[in-house]
């Protein structure tokens, strides 16, 4: 009989640790599919200068976040860049990626919260003999007002 509730006990807390891993993960609250289409580092037009740029993280695994890089004069007058990489939440795609009258890019910030979807458009720029993806995101609600913004995909270094 005790060892009966050991077990019981022992099982209870291993879905426990199981539960909160995929939660802590997204990976158990699974909103829908993330085509590799949408998958990428997506440059922020209108958060570009010189000196700075802010970039959309979409992982492939749903994974969300923003990319701050800055340039800043180094102590011998060599340009130093720095990378600083922040979790925002989880992406996905409502509807079908074909389905161009109707399908949304969705960011859901905590598992138990709704997501928000906006409907956008991928096209291909090229310039120069270089292909890159242009994201449009119709009617994005930022801190301040609610636009069109205009995403362009950010080349590997090389």
């Amino acid at each position: 009989m005790n060892q009966e509730r050991h077990r019981i006990a022992l099982v209870t807390v291993l879905a426990g640790l199981l539960s909160a891993a995929a939660c802590a993960s997204g990976q158990w609250f699974s909103t829908g599919p993330k085509p590799v289409a949408l998958a990428g580092t997506w440059v922020d037009t209108s958060k570009v200068t010189a000196t700075d740029t802010v970039a959309w993280v979409l992982r492939p695994d749903g994974w969300d976040g923003t990319l701050y890089v800055t340039v800043r004069v180094g102590r011998h007058g060599t340009p130093e860049v720095r990378e600083r990489l922040q979790h925002y939440g989880y992406w996905y795609l409502s509807g079908d990626i074909a389905d161009t009258a109707s399908r949304q890019l969705c960011f859901k910030r905590r598992s138990r919260d709704g997501g928000t979807c906006v409907r956008f458009r991928v096209d291909t720029l090229t310039t120069d003999g270089i292909s890159r993806r242009l994201l449009t995101v119709f009617g994005y609600a930022g801190r301040t007002h609610t636009r069109d913004r205009y995403l362009l995909e950010r080349l590997p270094r090389k």
